[in-house]
């Protein structure tokens, strides 16, 4: 008797976590509200003209993993995506819209998962938003001014606790390498000191 009571308590224990998690997952977009902020990098009170697609439209646009992340607001694993230890030299465009957000320049060494920028190439070009809920998360959340995809989130800098790192997912960037830099002409030999 006192072993079937412990198995219908535990039971009882077990669907109830379930439920709670259920219930939880199921209201999270009803109880999470997402406010915009301000920072000393989005200071600028110039206001970028929007993009407005429809979600067909968007579709057309981004592949399914880009509108995944960027539309309906998910992430990449970490550590998955292909500039997360991409060193070359350039810019990272949105992938969406193809707005200038990021320089290599300010690409950050440190290992978050996701590619790690230390600041935007404008304030402007990005929104930052408190993504907040009843149990009080309070990730800062960072999207595309003009378009407004969602790109990542920022993190906190163990090295410069004043300074955020913004880890951006890599399907929600394009690379655009820098221009070549001009060589110097190469020493050809001139015609008269050839033969003497």
């Amino acid at each position: 008797m006192q072993k079937s009571t412990n198995d219908l308590l535990l039971s009882l224990i077990v669907l109830s976590a379930i439920a709670a998690l259920l219930l939880y997952n199921f209201t999270k977009p009803f109880l999470t509200s997402k406010e915009e902020i301000s920072s000393p990098i989005t200071t600028s009170k110039v206001e970028i003209p929007k993009l407005v697609l429809s979600d067909a439209e968007w579709k057309q646009r981004l592949t399914p993993l880009q509108f995944e992340i960027m539309r309906q607001g998910k992430s990449e694993p970490a550590f998955s995506g292909k500039y997360v230890a991409f060193s070359e030299n350039g810019t990272y465009l949105c992938s969406a819209c193809a707005l200038p957000l990021f320089s290599s320049v300010d690409k950050s060494l440190e290992k978050t998962g996701w590619p790690t920028f230390t600041k935007p190439i404008d304030g402007k070009n990005i929104i930052l938003k408190k993504e907040s809920s009843f149990l009080g998360d309070g990730k800062i959340i960072v999207y595309c001014a003009l378009c407004d995809s969602h790109l990542g989130h920022i993190e906190d800098n163990a090295n410069k606790p004043r300074e955020p790192l913004f880890s951006i997912n890599s399907a929600a960037l394009n690379f655009i390498p820098a221009p070549a830099s001009p060589q110097a002409p190469s020493q050809v030999p001139s015609t008269q000191s050839i033969g003497k």
